[in-house]
């Protein structure tokens, strides 16, 4: 499954919202990575501005441990095909693409979900 792009993404959100920002303002701090072949790992604005768009998203708890690994959060960057939030403080990832959520949901275990992911 290939990744939306981050740049039709942005501009749809930025056309359904009220908000008044240029798009390459909103590229700047809605995404963590702004290149076009990053991650879509969002900025804490940009998770609030798909949370508030009614986008539907799964909310799962990670093990404080696995946030802090560097191989996790290049997993993540390379194989996620959704828009994600990671909160570190409260340790949860968020997925938008609801088909990855399930799988995540049927694994139970971050460490297994993301060792699928890296085997893909």
């Amino acid at each position: 499954m290939s990744r939306p792009d981050k740049n039709h993404v942005t501009r749809e959100l930025l056309a359904q919202s009220n908000l008044s920002m240029t798009f390459d303002d909103a590229m700047a701090s809605w995404w963590l990575n702004q290149r076009d072949t990053g991650g879509l790992r969002l900025t804490n604005e940009g998770y609030q501005c798909l949370v508030g768009s009614n986008i539907p998203h799964h909310t799962m708890q990670v093990d404080r441990d696995l946030l802090k690994k560097p191989s996790t959060l290049l997993v993540l960057d390379r194989h996620i095909n959704g828009a994600y939030y990671l909160d570190t403080k409260l340790h949860m990832l968020v997925l938008f693409d609801c088909k990855q959520a399930v799988m995540a949901e049927l694994y139970q275990d971050m460490q297994k979900f993301l060792k699928f992911l890296s085997d893909q």
